[in-house]
């Protein structure tokens, strides 16, 4: 006879086991915890024999949260060019990309994504070669594929002289 013992991050759960599959199924009463999760399999024979098999996971459920700057929080800018300063985090997975947009629809937004970076230098704002308010949007999105809120900034944008632009 076979002793058989399954841990879930060092708790004991009972378990049923299909030879036909050769599969185990579990459940928990508590839901899996963010982060790493450790299985761990004991089996011990009739004569002492024993093997251990452990598998690790990361449940991440929760999307990053984040927070945009334009101009490190100026409030008029002069050129339609801009800095992007971001500050992301995911304690779990951590961030992957980001997704910007000037009108906040992320509708090809969501298929163009940027990787991760704190800074994104010479952002081009909606409507370049008009004065007013410009606003530029962001999406985070982390290893786990969890998709953030939407975060925004805006500026006032007030041209002095034409900026050039070559496309």
């Amino acid at each position: 006879k076979v002793a058989t013992t399954l841990t879930l991050n060092n708790q004991t759960v009972s378990f049923d086991y299909y030879a036909e599959k050769q599969t185990l199924d579990f459940r928990t009463v508590a839901p899996l915890a963010e982060g790493a999760n450790t299985v761990l399999l004991k089996a011990v024979d009739a004569v002492v024999n024993s093997i251990v098999k452990a598998w690790e996971f990361i449940v991440d459920t929760q999307p990053p949260t984040a927070g945009i700057l334009l101009n490190g929080g100026l409030a008029v800018t002069h050129s339609a060019y801009v800095s992007i300063n971001i500050a992301a985090q995911d304690s779990t997975t951590g961030i992957k990309n980001i997704y910007l947009s000037n009108d906040g629809v992320f509708d090809t937004e969501l298929n163009q994504p940027l990787a991760y970076s704190p800074l994104i230098s010479n952002w081009l704002l909606n409507e370049p070669d008009t004065n007013g308010t410009k606003a530029v949007y962001a999406k985070f999105e982390d290893f786990a594929g969890n998709i953030s809120e939407t975060y925004k900034d805006a500026i006032e944008l007030e041209l002095r002289t034409p900026d050039t632009r070559i496309i």
